[in-house]
């Protein structure tokens, strides 16, 4: 059960990544709501906590 607000706090948006339950290893996070510095920050966060993340840019592909 997660209880979501229409605005996190980075503190709340840390507690929701830290206990999600992935399907496999990859440990893979798209941040992509939010102003480009702001997703590109905290992209990095969580691979400094050893996440697979990255802030896309506009029109950038992946494959997942």
């Amino acid at each position: 059960y997660y209880d979501f607000s229409s605005h996190a706090d980075s503190n709340g948006l840390h507690y929701y990544v830290d206990n999600l339950k992935f399907a496999n290893s990859s440990r893979e996070i798209f941040t992509v709501h939010g102003d480009n510095e702001a997703t590109t920050n905290f992209a990095s966060e969580l691979v400094e906590k050893g996440y697979n993340s990255v802030s896309p840019e506009t029109g950038e592909t992946y494959i997942i």
